[in-house]
């Protein structure tokens, strides 16, 4: 099938099939005499792939990777590692979007009760100062 057809099975344009392509993401196809493209079915597969992959949040890179691994058994133990190491980055933002709820939270609660506090205030981080060094006393400004 020729570009405009695998794009539009694909739902993307067709130069993004030739960006897939060029990054090595997605195999070159056969040439007809014409000097057309030539795919199959094989390469739109492909395409679902890697629509599906970017949006669980891989890079192209590993996508290329996965897709060029010859075997089942390696693409298999290859996309485990993947989906592992995934798994791991998804749960350090977790993390964080947590402890932005919390402290988003904890400013909403304080704004809501004081009225008059200053906006900066509010704001200012909450962190305690190191007991082990004091903060040196300011000097009056006459």
């Amino acid at each position: 099938m020729r570009i405009g057809v695998l794009a539009a099975r694909a739902g993307i344009k067709p130069s993004r099939v030739r960006f897939y392509e060029a990054e090595g993401v997605l195999a070159r196809p056969a040439r007809r005499e014409s000097g057309y493209r030539d795919y199959d079915e094989q390469a739109l597969s492909d395409l679902r792939v890697i629509a599906h992959a970017q949006g669980l949040g891989y890079t192209l890179k590993e996508i290329a990777s996965y897709l060029n691994l010859p075997d089942p058994e390696g693409r298999r133990a290859f996309l485990l590692g993947c989906v592992d190491g995934r798994l791991v980055q998804l749960d350090r933002q977790l993390n964080g979007l947590r402890e932005q709820q919390a402290s988003l939270e904890i400013l909403r609660r304080e704004l809501t009760a004081q009225s008059k506090t200053k906006l900066r205030d509010a704001l200012a981080p909450r962190v305690a100062p190191r007991a082990s060094q004091p903060r040196p006393p300011r000097e009056s400004v006459t």
